[in-house]
């Protein structure tokens, strides 16, 4: 059992279609005479053939509409018809004419697409002893006549040790609230690596213990858990990829989340996870990771994971009221250390929780390159991140409510930095206290006080109609500013402030400073 193409059934059809061809003798076939690509060893054939099917995810009915001996060679290679999927819907998929013989075919990319178990039987043959990659995509709807065979077929023997990839998507249908069948699933899938679950709770109950913990080879998994009896059959242990679907309680996931030592990918991360009760937490090889969470302890719930290997973290908290008082991270001893020693690349999107730069104070993040920071509260006198250098931050974007010394400490904490983007949406009503001015006086500085000596890119904008101050105030130090700084900065773009329209509202357009000096 294994994806080899039967060469011998290849070379015998192509050495019959020369032997047949009517009109010519043999010593008329003379290889001047025969077409380029069909000189080719049959292997290299085959090898095009896989990069077209395979990576070009191309139906291999195409190959078999060529000619006499592209249809041998591609009937012969098993392994272009691994691909089948079961579906009651042709929705998106393209139908060929084949021949007499074989009829009318229908194909969506590689799969074969089947309707019915006849049409199911003719895509087992094609596929020989391959490992299979199959979609079921159906309804949950218990009169359908293709589900119960499509299950007893292809999830029991000998069909189940070929299986490789399984998805399973069944679409509930209105009002039915049928069960699962009664399927017989084997006890043992040696060669499933991939499971995709798009189903119902229900069908989730009963499909998921028992296809992944029969399966110990199973590496990517997509589905949704919905109870803890869902995954203590699993051994987590060998999985690399987890996409967790239909938001997961995070309960449910903290129950097996210590044993995802070798996840790569995680995506469908449950909401608002880790929690309080989360165990400790190793991924040691996960390079990327997006957490979002209304709970106004989550920054302190999150030193329970231990990234040694994330390169890249995108945490988004909206919480619904502020730490309280008493929590121990902010009652004046520093918190503990988290260690995120590969992190280059940061996304914190925090809304109303103004303690946030305590807690980034204490993340230890060595290789910090890219920093995009939204933040929103309503302490207009805050601070940015307090005592910390990032030597290797070149790219900051910071959206804030508040603009001069807030970026100004930013800015001071990357000495580095080469591009700058910075957004305010202070309100109309603060735009006499000249927000900007302490920014651009700042940036004009020049000798060792110099603020940023390599910036190349910088954006001093506001939103939603509030600008960063008047032209007549600003202009003056943004000519300095670029002047100053004309042999590395290549952009430096502003947003004014104009007249008020007659519906009373700020106008805003922008300008790139390089052009007053013209």
């Amino acid at each position: 059992m294994d994806n080899a193409f039967d060469l011998s059934i290849c070379k015998e059809g192509a050495i019959g279609r020369h032997e047949k061809m009517p009109g010519h003798s043999p010593s008329e076939l003379r290889p001047s005479s025969i077409p380029p690509i069909s000189r080719l060893p049959m292997e290299v054939l085959i090898c095009i053939f896989e990069s077209f099917v395979l990576y070009e995810d191309e139906s291999p009915w195409l190959l078999v509409l060529v000619s006499r001996q592209w249809k041998e060679v591609t009937l012969g290679a098993h392994h272009l018809w691994s691909k089948i999927s079961a579906k009651n819907s042709l929705r998106r998929c393209r139908r060929y004419y084949i021949s007499k013989e074989i009829g009318e075919v229908w194909t969506q990319g590689m799969a074969q697409i089947c309707r019915n178990p006849e049409e199911l039987e003719m895509a087992l043959v094609r596929s020989g002893e391959s490992l299979l990659d199959i979609t079921m995509y159906l309804d949950d709807d218990p009169s359908n006549p293709m589900l119960v065979p499509l299950w007893n077929r292809l999830l029991r023997q000998p069909i189940s040790d070929r299986l490789q990839k399984l998805r399973i998507r069944l679409i509930p249908r209105l009002g039915v609230t049928s069960k699962p069948h009664s399927v017989l699933l084997e006890s043992i899938y040696p060669a499933l690596t991939l499971v995709e679950l798009y189903v119902a709770p229900r069908w989730c109950q009963f499909l998921a213990p028992q296809l992944l913990g029969a399966a110990s080879r199973v590496r990517s998994i997509r589905t949704h858990l919905s109870h803890a009896q869902d995954t203590s059959m699993v051994n987590w242990s060998n999985l690399s990829h987890l996409d967790l679907i239909y938001n997961t309680p995070p309960e449910v996931f903290n129950s097996f989340c210590s044993q995802l030592q070798n996840l790569q990918q995680f995506e469908g991360v449950p909401y608002n996870w880790p929690t309080s009760s989360t165990p400790l937490t190793a991924f040691n090889h996960l390079s990327t990771l997006a957490l979002n969470s209304h709970l106004p302890s989550f920054l302190d719930d999150l030193r329970c994971l231990s990234l040694p290997s994330v390169k890249e973290l995108e945490l988004r908290i909206a919480v619904v009221e502020s730490l309280p008082s008493t929590s121990p991270l902010y009652e004046g001893s520093p918190p503990p250390v988290w260690r995120l020693p590969s992190l280059v690349k940061l996304v914190l999107d925090i809304r109303d929780l103004p303690e946030y730069p305590h807690w980034l104070a204490s993340v230890d993040m060595p290789c910090l390159q890219r920093l995009t920071l939204n933040v929103s509260d309503s302490d207009e006198n805050g601070h940015f991140v307090p005592g910390v250098i990032y030597p290797n931050l070149w790219f900051i974007s910071i959206t804030a409510p508040r603009l001069d010394h807030y970026f100004i400490q930013a800015l001071e904490a990357a000495p580095n930095l080469s591009q700058a983007y910075l957004y305010t949406y202070c309100t109309a009503g603060s735009v006499s206290r000249k927000p900007g001015e302490l920014l651009l006086t700042r940036l004009s500085e020049q000798g060792t006080n110099m603020l940023c000596p390599k910036l190349t890119e910088v954006a001093i904008n506001g939103g939603d109609g509030n600008l960063i101050g008047e032209r007549d105030v600003l202009e003056p130090l943004l000519k300095h500013v670029v002047a100053s700084r004309a042999e590395l900065l290549k952009t430096f773009t502003v947003s004014w402030m104009d007249e008020i329209d007659s519906t009373g509202i700020l106008v805003e357009y922008a300008e790139k400073a390089s052009d007053l000096l013209e």
